[in-house]
């Protein structure tokens, strides 16, 4: 929705203004010329800086040397006068000689400096120029950035709409499954109450067909449950009838063992102790019978016997 508002500004804009609109991809290679020039801009003008620090330091020199051969002259002049030398004419050659040189090297600067001067002026006109010529494309960025915010803005709102509608929706949505829980749970209790009464009616039905095959079998004289007995109540009196006797004889075997207990408890205890002697004696015997064979006495042949009286 908003890209195709967006591309109808963008007829709008061609119609009204009789060229394309630029697009931020055309302001982005802009902008980067712009850097790159402004960057040439800010190099020319470190060269500059540092011509014009070359220049001082020259001047400086220049009034150092200045200093120097004047304090030289007067040192020179003292001497001669104090001790009658000559030469001077050469000093007044020299010092003309120097002074030559000395105006070489001012014009020399003079020259250095009118064509810094000049190009510095140069520059600042390309760089007027420069501006004056992206005037109307900045002031085209600045509406379409007006514009692009105007856009965001909307997006934002049509966002929180959205937003808003999604939170609806998904509070909706938990609702119907919290509703589709409840229905579920009610339909597997309701299941297996189904199945429970199922159940039941299984069970019933089939207590009723034997309630009624036992009065079938009990009123006929040819119906009857299966070659041994004649109906379930027969089944059932000999089922109890073997149960009873199963249980008397429990009983019985119960009653003999608490009859027995004390001396089939004894007996054990007699057999554990007896167990305990015999393997005592075993284990004397064979250390008897291994101290014989190693000091070479006794009876191999001799049997081992217990005797119990």
């Amino acid at each position: 929705m908003v890209e195709k508002k967006i591309q109808e500004k963008e007829k709008e804009y061609a119609q009204a203004k009789g060229k394309k609109f630029t697009k931020a991809g055309d302001f982005n290679q802009m902008a980067n010329s712009l850097k790159s020039k402004t960057s040439k801009y800010n190099d020319m003008m470190n060269i500059m800086k540092e011509l014009k620090s070359e220049i001082a330091c020259l001047v400086n020199t220049e009034i150092v040397l200045k200093k120097d051969l004047e304090e030289v002259e007067s040192q020179l002049a003292n001497i001669e006068k104090e001790r009658g030398i000559e030469g001077s004419a050469k000093t007044e050659e020299m010092i003309e000689k120097y002074s030559e040189q000395q105006e070489d090297l001012n014009k020399k600067k003079y020259l250095t400096s009118e064509e810094i001067s000049k190009r510095v002026l140069e520059l600042e006109e390309k760089l007027e120029s420069k501006r004056k010529s992206l005037t109307p494309q900045a002031q085209a960025f600045k509406t379409l950035k007006e514009k692009c915010l105007k856009i965001e803005e909307e997006y934002n709102v049509q966002k929180q709409k959205y937003e808003a509608a999604v939170m609806k929706v998904e509070s909706e949505l938990n609702s119907l499954q919290s509703d589709m829980s409840k229905v579920e749970n009610d339909y597997l209790r309701d299941e297996t109450r189904y199945h429970t009464l199922q159940m039941q009616s299984s069970i019933h039905s089939a207590i009723q067909k034997k309630v009624n095959n036992e009065v079938l079998y009990k009123s006929s004289a040819d119906k009857k449950l299966n070659n041994q007995f004649k109906s379930y109540s027969d089944w059932y009196k000999n089922k109890q009838i073997q149960q009873d006797q199963s249980l008397k004889e429990l009983k019985s075997k119960q009653k003999y063992v608490k009859e027995n207990l004390d001396k089939n408890s004894k007996q054990v205890v007699l057999y554990g102790n007896l167990k305990k002697l015999l393997e005592f004696k075993s284990r004397s015997l064979k250390s008897n019978s291994k101290n014989r064979n190693e000091y070479g006495y006794g009876n191999s042949e001799e049997q081992n016997r217990l005797v119990i009286g």
